[in-house]
Protein backbone atom coordinates (compact mmCIF):
# COMPACT_ATOMS: atom_id res chain seq x y z
CA UNK A 1 0.00 0.00 0.00
CA UNK A 2 1.28 3.55 -0.72
CA UNK A 3 1.92 5.68 2.30
CA UNK A 4 0.31 9.11 2.22
CA UNK A 5 -0.87 11.64 4.76
CA UNK A 6 -4.49 12.68 4.78
CA UNK A 7 -5.88 16.11 5.39
CA UNK A 8 -7.93 18.15 7.87
CA UNK A 9 -11.66 18.73 7.25
CA UNK A 10 -12.45 21.68 4.96
CA UNK A 11 -13.97 24.90 6.26
CA UNK A 12 -16.74 26.56 4.22
CA UNK A 13 -17.01 30.34 3.88
CA UNK A 14 -19.31 31.83 1.20
CA UNK A 15 -18.47 34.98 -0.77
CA UNK A 16 -20.38 37.26 -3.17
CA UNK A 17 -19.02 37.09 -6.75
CA UNK A 18 -20.40 38.64 -9.92
CA UNK A 19 -21.39 35.96 -12.43
CA UNK A 20 -22.29 36.04 -16.10
CA UNK A 21 -23.48 32.77 -17.66
CA UNK A 22 -23.44 32.51 -21.44
CA UNK A 23 -24.42 28.96 -22.37
CA UNK A 24 -24.10 28.93 -26.15
CA UNK A 25 -20.91 30.55 -27.46
CA UNK A 26 -17.72 28.50 -27.46
CA UNK A 27 -14.43 30.44 -27.48
CA UNK A 28 -11.34 29.10 -29.12
CA UNK A 29 -9.04 29.78 -26.21
CA UNK A 30 -6.57 27.02 -25.39
CA UNK A 31 -6.84 24.66 -22.50
CA UNK A 32 -4.82 25.50 -19.42
CA UNK A 33 -1.10 24.85 -19.66
CA UNK A 34 0.88 23.27 -16.86
CA UNK A 35 2.56 25.44 -14.28
CA UNK A 36 5.40 24.99 -11.86
CA UNK A 37 3.93 23.99 -8.49
CA UNK A 38 5.61 24.73 -5.17
CA UNK A 39 7.84 21.74 -4.42
CA UNK A 40 7.14 20.54 -0.89
CA UNK A 41 9.82 17.92 -0.25
CA UNK A 42 9.50 15.56 2.66
CA UNK A 43 12.33 15.30 5.15
CA UNK A 44 14.83 12.74 3.99
CA UNK A 45 16.43 10.42 6.54
CA UNK A 46 19.57 8.93 4.96
CA UNK A 47 21.05 5.84 6.60
CA UNK A 48 24.42 5.92 8.32
CA UNK A 49 27.16 4.47 6.05
CA UNK A 50 28.81 1.25 7.31
CA UNK A 51 32.44 1.04 6.13
CA UNK A 52 34.14 -2.27 5.44
CA UNK A 53 37.91 -2.89 5.66
CA UNK A 54 39.84 -4.47 2.79
CA UNK A 55 43.29 -5.88 3.75
CA UNK A 56 45.68 -6.78 0.94
CA UNK A 57 48.55 -7.79 3.24
CA UNK A 58 49.47 -7.83 6.88
CA UNK A 59 50.94 -4.35 6.49
CA UNK A 60 48.22 -2.80 4.33
CA UNK A 61 46.29 0.22 5.58
CA UNK A 62 42.52 -0.47 5.80
CA UNK A 63 40.42 1.38 3.22
CA UNK A 64 36.81 2.31 4.11
CA UNK A 65 34.22 1.74 1.34
CA UNK A 66 30.90 3.24 2.46
CA UNK A 67 27.58 2.06 1.12
CA UNK A 68 26.33 4.59 -1.43
CA UNK A 69 23.77 7.16 -0.36
CA UNK A 70 20.23 6.30 -1.50
CA UNK A 71 19.24 8.23 -4.62
CA UNK A 72 16.00 8.75 -6.52
CA UNK A 73 15.36 10.63 -9.78
CA UNK A 74 12.25 11.19 -11.92
CA UNK A 75 13.19 11.23 -15.60
CA UNK A 76 9.69 11.44 -17.11
CA UNK A 77 7.21 12.99 -17.48
CA UNK A 78 8.80 16.40 -17.79
CA UNK A 79 7.61 19.24 -15.58
CA UNK A 80 4.66 20.94 -17.24
CA UNK A 81 3.74 17.98 -19.47
CA UNK A 82 0.10 17.79 -20.61
CA UNK A 83 -1.43 14.33 -20.24
CA UNK A 84 -4.96 13.35 -21.38
CA UNK A 85 -6.78 11.34 -18.73
CA UNK A 86 -7.63 8.84 -21.47
CA UNK A 87 -3.94 7.94 -21.78
CA UNK A 88 -1.85 5.65 -19.59
CA UNK A 89 0.75 7.77 -17.82
CA UNK A 90 4.22 6.25 -18.02
CA UNK A 91 6.49 7.40 -15.21
CA UNK A 92 10.19 6.55 -15.36
CA UNK A 93 13.22 7.21 -13.25
CA UNK A 94 16.50 6.03 -11.77
CA UNK A 95 17.38 5.03 -8.25
CA UNK A 96 20.14 3.68 -6.08
CA UNK A 97 18.78 1.55 -3.26
CA UNK A 98 19.48 -1.39 -1.03
CA UNK A 99 17.51 -4.62 -1.39
CA UNK A 100 15.08 -3.86 1.46
CA UNK A 101 14.13 -0.35 0.27
CA UNK A 102 11.00 0.27 -1.81
CA UNK A 103 9.88 2.84 -4.39
CA UNK A 104 6.28 3.97 -4.66
CA UNK A 105 4.96 6.16 -7.49
CA UNK A 106 1.75 8.18 -7.33
CA UNK A 107 -0.25 10.94 -9.00
CA UNK A 108 -1.88 13.37 -6.59
CA UNK A 109 -4.17 16.33 -7.08
CA UNK A 110 -3.15 19.70 -5.65
CA UNK A 111 -5.44 19.11 -2.67
CA UNK A 112 -3.73 15.73 -2.10
CA UNK A 113 -6.30 13.34 -3.53
CA UNK A 114 -4.63 10.08 -4.53
CA UNK A 115 -5.45 9.64 -8.24
CA UNK A 116 -3.22 6.67 -9.09
CA UNK A 117 -0.37 4.72 -7.48
CA UNK A 118 1.86 1.68 -7.98
CA UNK A 119 5.18 0.29 -6.69
CA UNK A 120 8.27 0.49 -8.90
CA UNK A 121 10.98 -2.14 -9.33
CA UNK A 122 14.56 -1.47 -10.39
CA UNK A 123 16.06 -3.30 -13.36
CA UNK A 124 19.72 -4.26 -13.68
CA UNK A 125 20.65 -0.75 -14.82
CA UNK A 126 19.04 0.94 -11.79
CA UNK A 127 16.13 2.22 -13.92
CA UNK A 128 12.46 1.88 -13.06
CA UNK A 129 9.19 2.30 -14.97
CA UNK A 130 5.53 2.41 -13.94
CA UNK A 131 2.37 2.73 -16.07
CA UNK A 132 -0.55 4.41 -14.29
CA UNK A 133 -4.22 4.44 -15.36
CA UNK A 134 -5.73 7.86 -14.65
CA UNK A 135 -9.27 8.53 -13.42
CA UNK A 136 -11.46 10.87 -15.48
CA UNK A 137 -12.94 12.79 -12.55
CA UNK A 138 -10.02 15.12 -11.71
CA UNK A 139 -8.13 17.28 -14.22
CA UNK A 140 -6.00 20.40 -14.15
CA UNK A 141 -2.60 20.68 -12.48
CA UNK A 142 -1.53 17.55 -10.58
CA UNK A 143 1.72 16.21 -9.13
CA UNK A 144 3.64 13.07 -10.07
CA UNK A 145 5.47 11.84 -6.99
CA UNK A 146 8.10 9.15 -6.51
CA UNK A 147 9.07 8.16 -2.97
CA UNK A 148 11.83 5.94 -1.62
CA UNK A 149 11.15 4.19 1.71
CA UNK A 150 13.17 2.09 4.13
CA UNK A 151 11.98 -1.41 5.06
CA UNK A 152 10.45 0.16 8.17
CA UNK A 153 8.47 2.66 6.13
CA UNK A 154 10.64 5.70 6.82
CA UNK A 155 10.88 8.20 3.96
CA UNK A 156 14.35 8.51 2.47
CA UNK A 157 13.93 10.47 -0.75
CA UNK A 158 11.08 12.06 -2.68
CA UNK A 159 10.80 13.68 -6.13
CA UNK A 160 7.77 15.68 -7.34
CA UNK A 161 6.93 16.97 -10.83
CA UNK A 162 3.86 19.04 -11.82
CA UNK A 163 1.83 18.03 -14.88
CA UNK A 164 -1.52 19.06 -16.36
CA UNK A 165 -4.26 16.46 -16.76
CA UNK A 166 -6.54 17.20 -19.73
CA UNK A 167 -10.24 16.21 -19.67
CA UNK A 168 -11.78 13.53 -21.87
CA UNK A 169 -13.97 15.58 -24.24
CA UNK A 170 -15.43 12.36 -25.64
CA UNK A 171 -16.84 11.42 -22.24
CA UNK A 172 -20.54 11.54 -21.32
CA UNK A 173 -19.76 14.60 -19.20
CA UNK A 174 -16.71 16.80 -18.75
CA UNK A 175 -15.54 20.16 -17.45
CA UNK A 176 -13.00 22.41 -19.18
CA UNK A 177 -11.27 25.56 -17.98
CA UNK A 178 -10.12 28.09 -20.59
CA UNK A 179 -8.98 30.89 -18.28
CA UNK A 180 -7.06 31.49 -16.10
CA UNK A 181 -4.04 29.34 -16.92
CA UNK A 182 -0.64 28.66 -15.40
CA UNK A 183 0.14 29.91 -11.89
CA UNK A 184 -2.32 32.77 -11.61
CA UNK A 185 -1.81 35.92 -9.58
CA UNK A 186 -4.89 36.55 -7.45
CA UNK A 187 -5.30 39.52 -5.11
CA UNK A 188 -7.13 39.31 -1.79
CA UNK A 189 -10.40 41.25 -1.84
CA UNK A 190 -10.58 41.39 -5.65
CA UNK A 191 -12.50 39.40 -8.25
CA UNK A 192 -10.89 36.50 -10.08
CA UNK A 193 -12.34 35.61 -13.50
CA UNK A 194 -12.95 32.07 -14.77
CA UNK A 195 -14.42 30.76 -18.00
CA UNK A 196 -14.71 27.40 -19.69
CA UNK A 197 -17.05 24.76 -21.05
CA UNK A 198 -19.29 22.31 -19.22
CA UNK A 199 -20.85 19.29 -20.93
CA UNK A 200 -23.79 17.58 -19.20
CA UNK A 201 -23.04 19.17 -15.79
CA UNK A 202 -24.45 17.19 -12.87
CA UNK A 203 -27.49 19.01 -11.42
CA UNK A 204 -26.57 22.03 -13.57
CA UNK A 205 -24.42 23.50 -10.80
CA UNK A 206 -20.81 24.66 -11.02
CA UNK A 207 -18.91 25.14 -7.76
CA UNK A 208 -15.73 27.21 -7.45
CA UNK A 209 -13.73 26.98 -4.24
CA UNK A 210 -10.50 28.55 -2.99
CA UNK A 211 -8.22 26.41 -0.83
CA UNK A 212 -5.32 27.82 1.17
CA UNK A 213 -2.76 26.26 3.55
CA UNK A 214 -1.11 24.36 0.69
CA UNK A 215 -4.54 23.60 -0.76
CA UNK A 216 -5.67 21.84 2.41
CA UNK A 217 -8.35 24.22 3.74
CA UNK A 218 -11.37 25.56 1.88
CA UNK A 219 -11.67 29.25 2.60
CA UNK A 220 -14.17 30.43 -0.05
CA UNK A 221 -16.89 28.72 -2.07
CA UNK A 222 -19.62 29.80 -4.49
CA UNK A 223 -22.09 27.96 -6.71
CA UNK A 224 -23.31 29.02 -10.14
CA UNK A 225 -26.31 27.78 -12.10
CA UNK A 226 -25.55 26.52 -15.61
CA UNK A 227 -28.30 26.45 -18.23
CA UNK A 228 -27.39 23.13 -19.78
CA UNK A 229 -24.21 22.30 -21.65
CA UNK A 230 -22.15 25.19 -22.97
CA UNK A 231 -19.73 28.01 -22.38
CA UNK A 232 -19.75 29.67 -18.95
CA UNK A 233 -18.16 32.67 -17.24
CA UNK A 234 -17.90 33.43 -13.54
CA UNK A 235 -16.23 35.79 -11.08
CA UNK A 236 -15.20 34.75 -7.56
CA UNK A 237 -14.23 37.24 -4.89
CA UNK A 238 -10.90 36.25 -3.34
CA UNK A 239 -11.09 36.15 0.46
CA UNK A 240 -9.31 38.95 2.28
CA UNK A 241 -7.22 36.62 4.48
CA UNK A 242 -5.72 34.42 1.74
CA UNK A 243 -2.04 34.84 0.90
CA UNK A 244 0.69 32.68 -0.67
CA UNK A 245 0.40 29.35 -2.46
CA UNK A 246 -3.32 28.69 -2.93
CA UNK A 247 -5.53 26.57 -5.18
CA UNK A 248 -8.78 27.01 -7.07
CA UNK A 249 -11.04 23.98 -7.45
CA UNK A 250 -13.88 24.01 -9.99
CA UNK A 251 -16.36 21.14 -9.95
CA UNK A 252 -19.81 19.77 -10.49
CA UNK A 253 -21.31 16.66 -8.89
CA UNK A 254 -20.67 15.21 -5.46
CA UNK A 255 -17.19 14.11 -4.40
CA UNK A 256 -16.81 10.34 -4.76
CA UNK A 257 -19.85 9.98 -7.02
CA UNK A 258 -19.94 8.97 -10.69
CA UNK A 259 -21.13 12.39 -11.86
CA UNK A 260 -18.20 14.23 -10.30
CA UNK A 261 -15.85 16.27 -12.52
CA UNK A 262 -13.34 18.79 -11.21
CA UNK A 263 -10.40 20.94 -12.24
CA UNK A 264 -7.62 22.23 -9.98
CA UNK A 265 -5.11 24.99 -10.62
CA UNK A 266 -2.51 26.81 -8.50
CA UNK A 267 -2.84 30.45 -7.49
CA UNK A 268 -0.31 32.91 -6.15
CA UNK A 269 -2.45 34.92 -3.73
CA UNK A 270 -1.20 38.41 -2.84
CA UNK A 271 -2.37 40.64 -0.02
CA UNK A 272 -4.19 43.72 -1.31
CA UNK A 273 -1.42 45.98 0.03
CA UNK A 274 1.40 43.92 -1.50
CA UNK A 275 3.57 46.14 -3.76
CA UNK A 276 3.22 43.48 -6.49
CA UNK A 277 -0.58 43.51 -6.32
CA UNK A 278 -0.99 45.91 -9.24
CA UNK A 279 -2.41 44.70 -12.54
CA UNK A 280 -5.09 44.80 -15.21
CA UNK A 281 -6.71 41.99 -17.20
CA UNK A 282 -9.11 42.05 -20.16
CA UNK A 283 -11.58 39.20 -19.60
CA UNK A 284 -13.70 39.97 -22.66
CA UNK A 285 -13.21 39.86 -25.59
CA UNK A 286 -10.58 37.11 -25.80
CA UNK A 287 -7.42 37.72 -27.78
CA UNK A 288 -7.96 37.04 -31.49
CA UNK A 289 -11.76 37.41 -31.38
CA UNK A 290 -13.45 38.37 -34.68
CA UNK A 291 -16.12 41.03 -35.18
CA UNK A 292 -17.76 43.03 -37.96
CA UNK A 293 -17.29 46.75 -38.58
CA UNK A 294 -19.67 48.89 -36.52
CA UNK A 295 -20.42 46.07 -34.06
CA UNK A 296 -20.82 47.04 -30.41
CA UNK A 297 -18.64 45.02 -28.04
CA UNK A 298 -18.82 44.93 -24.25
CA UNK A 299 -15.31 45.09 -22.85
CA UNK A 300 -14.88 43.98 -19.26
CA UNK A 301 -12.11 42.85 -16.99
CA UNK A 302 -10.42 43.24 -13.65
CA UNK A 303 -7.86 45.68 -12.29
CA UNK A 304 -5.97 45.57 -9.01
CA UNK A 305 -5.06 48.75 -7.12
CA UNK A 306 -5.55 50.97 -10.17
CA UNK A 307 -4.41 54.56 -9.47
CA UNK A 308 -7.42 56.93 -9.41
CA UNK A 309 -9.59 53.82 -9.79
CA UNK A 310 -9.55 53.95 -13.59
CA UNK A 311 -8.42 51.84 -16.56
CA UNK A 312 -7.31 53.53 -19.80
CA UNK A 313 -8.68 51.87 -22.95
CA UNK A 314 -7.27 52.52 -26.43
CA UNK A 315 -8.02 51.05 -29.86
CA UNK A 316 -5.30 51.39 -32.49
CA UNK A 317 -5.88 50.55 -36.16
CA UNK A 318 -3.31 48.85 -38.38
CA UNK A 319 -2.25 52.13 -40.00
CA UNK A 320 -1.54 53.66 -36.60
CA UNK A 321 -4.81 55.62 -36.35
CA UNK A 322 -6.04 56.03 -32.78
CA UNK A 323 -9.70 54.99 -33.06
CA UNK A 324 -10.59 55.18 -29.36
CA UNK A 325 -9.03 56.60 -26.22
CA UNK A 326 -11.11 56.61 -23.07
CA UNK A 327 -11.10 55.68 -19.39
CA UNK A 328 -13.41 53.43 -17.41
CA UNK A 329 -14.02 53.32 -13.65
CA UNK A 330 -13.09 50.29 -11.56
CA UNK A 331 -15.40 49.18 -8.75
CA UNK A 332 -14.19 48.23 -5.27
CA UNK A 333 -13.75 44.59 -6.28
CA UNK A 334 -11.68 45.37 -9.37
CA UNK A 335 -14.42 44.93 -11.99
CA UNK A 336 -14.66 47.33 -14.94
CA UNK A 337 -16.89 47.35 -18.00
CA UNK A 338 -17.13 49.44 -21.17
CA UNK A 339 -19.57 49.13 -24.12
CA UNK A 340 -17.61 50.09 -27.22
CA UNK A 341 -18.58 50.34 -30.89
CA UNK A 342 -15.93 49.23 -33.36
CA UNK A 343 -15.16 51.49 -36.33
CA UNK A 344 -17.76 51.33 -39.09
CA UNK A 345 -16.51 50.41 -42.57
CA UNK A 346 -13.14 49.22 -41.25
CA UNK A 347 -11.63 45.79 -41.90
CA UNK A 348 -8.37 44.54 -40.49
CA UNK A 349 -6.64 44.15 -37.16
CA UNK A 350 -7.26 46.35 -34.11
CA UNK A 351 -4.90 46.58 -31.16
CA UNK A 352 -6.78 46.83 -27.86
CA UNK A 353 -4.81 48.08 -24.85
CA UNK A 354 -6.01 48.27 -21.24
CA UNK A 355 -3.60 50.07 -18.90
CA UNK A 356 -3.39 51.46 -15.40
CA UNK A 357 -0.90 53.96 -14.04
CA UNK A 358 -0.14 57.61 -13.53
CA UNK A 359 0.28 60.47 -15.97
CA UNK A 360 4.00 59.74 -16.39
CA UNK A 361 4.19 56.01 -15.76
CA UNK A 362 2.31 52.89 -16.87
CA UNK A 363 2.16 50.42 -13.98
CA UNK A 364 0.50 47.53 -15.83
CA UNK A 365 -1.14 46.87 -19.17
CA UNK A 366 -2.57 44.11 -21.32
CA UNK A 367 -2.49 44.21 -25.12
CA UNK A 368 -4.58 41.95 -27.32
CA UNK A 369 -5.60 41.95 -30.97
CA UNK A 370 -9.06 41.82 -32.51
CA UNK A 371 -9.97 41.08 -36.12
CA UNK A 372 -12.67 43.12 -37.88
CA UNK A 373 -14.22 41.63 -41.03
CA UNK A 374 -16.93 42.89 -43.37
Amino acid sequence: MPRFFYLLPLLLIACQPRVVVLPTAQPTAALPTAAAVADLPATAVPPTPHPTAALTSSTAVPTATPISEPALTLTSPNAGASVPVTATLRVTGRAQTTADQTIEVAVLSLDNQLLAAAPATLNGLNNWQVDLALPTAVTGVAVVQATLYTAEGELLRQQRVPITLLPDTGDTRYLQLYRPTGIVTAVAGYNLFFDGYAYNPTRGLLTIAILDQNCQRQTAREQYTLRGSGYWQAFLLMPAQVEGFTCARLSFGEAGQDGRREIQLPLNALASDDPQAVGVVVNNPPDGAQFTGGQQVTLFGTAYNAPRGTVAITLLLEDGTLATSTAVTVDRYGYWELPLRLPTGYTGQIQLTAAIGTADRTLAEQILYLRVEE
